[in-house]
């Protein structure tokens, strides 16, 4: 039994060449992200995985080490959507959007930073402390970000089974 490839159309160079760096700043968001939050979480004194979230990170005297993550990472995100506006089939409006909101959730958790939380940074009492109005928004940009994420990857893999792409359409 054979099986049929779709093979999607090609670019006209000009485009690909324009948008190949923005998509590139797209794919490298992620493993900056979390290799960032990995090099901080083991080596800032009393963060603990199990315990603090990595928006906890942007405080203290290195929390700025975080709020750039943040920011840097919207931003290459934010730049991967306008290069996927440019390069999603015609119609297709919904991923570029969801992408971008994804970017600037990532950005205002950077501008709006959160609150000492749990014992970190070291020498903040136990338990969850007050929320400020900035933690506040933090939480919300986080949790907006991260909701137009998991939109983004269910109409990607939505997409994906309706075209056949058994491999990006996840399991099944």
């Amino acid at each position: 039994m054979t099986q049929a490839t779709t093979f999607h159309p090609v670019r006209p160079a000009e485009a690909v060449g324009r948008d190949r760096l923005p998509l590139l700043g797209g794919i490298l968001a992620g493993p900056i992200f979390v290799g960032s939050a990995l090099v901080q979480g083991l080596t800032r004194d009393g963060f603990d995985f199990r315990r603090h979230p990595v928006s906890v990170l942007s405080t203290g005297d290195l929390g700025w080490v975080q709020i750039a993550t943040f920011l840097v990472t919207g931003l290459l995100t934010v730049g991967a959507a306008r290069a996927l506006r440019r390069t999603e089939p015609a119609g297709s409006v919904w991923l570029p959007r969801l992408v971008t909101l994804y970017g600037v959730g990532l950005m205002a958790a950077g501008v709006f930073s959160a609150d000492p939380a749990d014992g970190f940074p070291a020498g903040t009492p136990r338990g969850p402390g007050q929320i400020s109005w900035h933690g506040g928004l933090h939480f919300l940009a986080a949790a907006l970000a991260f909701v137009a994420l998991i939109v983004a990857t269910v109409l990607l893999a939505r997409r994906a089974a309706r075209s056949g792409d058994r491999g990006r359409a996840g399991p099944g």
